[in-house]
């Protein structure tokens, strides 16, 4: 499937891909190294990988995830160059190689026992995700879900689109998995049972609903039913239901 289920609105997507945005309190608390960083800070030659390093593992401290320094904010990059001694005139992230960066994320993972996003870590979220599925949640709060369960068996937190396709994924196979095990015990009765329900209601039809233009399903008037208390509404509640219990009896051993 080339399109991936919408989870999240474009602004929410926006956020979640962007390195988070912190306030003055939160960037003195995540601007802080470990005696490890410090020191591999202190080792490094130039001003732009001791930066790129610096954003690299705070923002992952924070978030799980890991940005590219050209995405920090301004705001940040003023910080980290003033509180570490830095030449801010001397940074320029399109010096900042990929291999660095790798690198870093490498020994960032290490340091704190995480697992990157590969093939491997992709088939336990894939599992997961054909699990959640199975609970029918919507798709918004499998989304979080799979992103908290990320976090709980520490692993890297990979972009929107790497989860969504995994969510498309998981939903397109499970719902597959529906269809042959309905295919495989339906009987011939239960199938004629689910066509009858799928029938043109005429007679409904003409009787209350002239002005609409589309016929409607027998199945979508079991939804609907009198609350009054007057015997004519009563007795045009008990059609539906004794259709709706005919039905469940014959599908019953298919829920």
């Amino acid at each position: 499937m080339s399109t991936h289920i919408k989870i999240l609105n474009k602004t929410d997507i926006k956020v979640f891909d962007e390195p988070p945005k912190f306030d003055s309190v939160e960037r003195n608390n995540f601007f802080r190294l470990p005696k490890w960083g410090k020191e591999l800070v202190e080792k490094m030659k130039t001003d732009v990988n001791k930066t790129g390093f610096i954003l690299q593992l705070c923002y992952f401290k924070a978030t799980n995830k890991f940005f590219h320094p050209k995405k920090s904010y301004k705001d940040d990059l003023k910080f980290v160059t003033k509180k570490f001694n830095i030449s801010l005139e001397k940074v320029n992230f399109q010096n900042f190689s990929t291999t660095i960066f790798n690198r870093n994320k490498t020994l960032i993972l290490e340091k704190y026992g995480f697992r990157s996003f590969d093939k491997e870590t992709r088939l336990l979220l894939k599992k997961e995700a054909l699990f959640l599925s199975s609970t029918q949640i919507k798709s918004e709060f499998l989304f979080i879900s799979l992103v908290e369960f990320l976090k709980r068996k520490k692993i890297e937190v990979p972009t929107y689109h790497a989860i969504s396709e995994m969510i498309t994924e998981a939903l397109i196979d499970y719902e597959k998995g529906l269809s042959v095990l309905i295919e495989n015990n339906i009987t011939d009765k239960q199938k004629e049972l689910l066509e009858e329900l799928l029938e043109f209601d005429d007679e409904k039809q003409i009787e209350e609903q002239r002005h609409l233009k589309n016929k409607r399903h027998k199945l979508t008037w079991l939804k609907k039913s009198h609350e009054s208390t007057q015997p004519y509404k009563i007795k045009e509640n008990i059609r539906p239901e004794q259709l709706s219990l005919n039905q469940f009896a014959g599908l019953a051993n298919m829920v």
